[in-house]
């Protein structure tokens, strides 16, 4: 029970991270972002690093393409982020009995998947071979 709620706990405190570094990203700009800024920081080193080797015209397409390439990996961040999130908060729970079904009721859901869960369910509206049957675990939907 205790893992149930550290679970949930750190899945839940993560998706006030992603929130909120989405929120200061996008929605205040003049603020630095705990999470944004760090990342940003490190795919411009990577590419500068990558760009070393380059000369002319071809050091300034590679480094021309960092503010596109940062804004795909900060958004891939976010997503995972949310995916990590509600996996931990899947998982802790997914192990109660009746709180998840599955189509083969013979095997038993373990944390994989949870996560399989949670992403299929960020991903698309959901395949329809789990879903949850007790209201209080998709109040976070």
């Amino acid at each position: 029970m205790a893992l149930q709620i550290v679970a949930t706990l750190v899945g839940v405190l993560l998706i006030c991270l992603v929130v909120f570094d989405v929120f200061v990203s996008v929605l205040h700009p003049q603020a630095e972002s705990p999470f944004s800024s760090r990342l940003q920081t490190v795919v411009w080193y990577v590419l500068r690093l990558a760009a070393r080797g380059l000369r002319g015209r071809s050091c300034h397409r590679l480094l021309g393409l960092a503010v596109p390439f940062m804004i795909v990996v900060l958004v891939g961040a976010w997503i995972l982020g949310l995916l990590v999130a509600f996996g931990l908060i899947y998982a802790a729970w997914i192990t109660t009995p009746g709180a998840f079904r599955s189509p083969d009721q013979s095997l038993a859901l373990n944390w994989a998947d949870a996560f399989y869960f949670s992403g299929v369910t960020l991903g698309t509206i959901g395949y329809g071979d789990f879903r949850r049957c007790i209201p209080f675990y998709g109040l976070h939907l």
